[in-house]
């Protein structure tokens, strides 16, 4: 009788071996930095929220936003929204055993970017470091 117990233990532990992970992974796209080579597009790997207004500070609305998953748009940008800010989440993890630095270029259709680590709900911004080129418009 122990030793069934003791079986049923074990094989029920077996079964979910392969879904324990030290890091979550919990329905989100996460980006593995590790395996990118040259470039990746991660336009299908991002969670997007509405535009909002640019003089409206991001960290102070960012509890309120709710975020969807994919681009908000894709093709033309229409003409209201032009001048408004978009927010855009997405994750990153590193599996590799070393540090990797990257740079994140969202397209040219941005003279400014701000990125954030999120903690919680709340936002800390990160440090703007640029290429010393005149020519590289938005990368960071």
């Amino acid at each position: 009788m122990r030793l069934i117990r003791l079986l049923t233990a074990l094989s029920f532990s077996l079964l979910f071996a392969g879904t324990l992970f030290a890091q979550d992974t919990s329905s989100k796209a996460y980006i593995d930095i590790s395996k990118i080579g040259l470039s990746k597009i991660v336009s299908k790997k991002i969670f997007f929220t509405a535009y909002i207004n640019p003089h409206e500070p991001v960290t102070t609305i960012y509890p309120t936003l709710s975020f969807r998953k994919g681009p908000g748009y894709t093709g033309f940008i229409p003409n209201d929204i032009v001048t408004k800010k978009p927010v855009v989440k997405f994750y990153i993890r590193n599996t590799s055993d070393s540090v990797s630095s990257i740079w994140f270029f969202p397209g040219l259709h941005f003279w400014d970017v701000q990125l954030y680590r999120a903690n919680g709900n709340q936002l800390v911004k990160l440090p703007v470091v640029c290429p010393h080129n005149e020519d590289s418009i938005s990368y960071r």
